[in-house]
């Protein structure tokens, strides 16, 4: 199985996705109803969004709503 990370990026100034996959982690192989408890760090440049206006990588203001799936 894959975790998968998800963000939902403020809808501000410049024009992107409105979820992005952040993050990712494979588990070990789990038998049937086992379970496993996994820790993701997400890199901040991973929410950065690029300016097509300044050419440059930016973490808008905002609200992130983060799904894992």
């Amino acid at each position: 199985e894959v975790l998968q990370l998800y963000a939902a990026c403020p809808q501000t100034g410049i024009e992107k996705e409105y979820k992005r996959l952040i993050a990712f982690k494979k588990t070990r192989l789990l038998a049937p109803g086992e379970e496993e408890k996994l820790t993701v760090t997400v890199p901040a440049r991973n929410f950065a969004s690029f300016d097509e206006t300044t050419a440059q990588w930016k973490i808008e203001k905002g609200d992130y709503a983060i799904f894992a799936g």
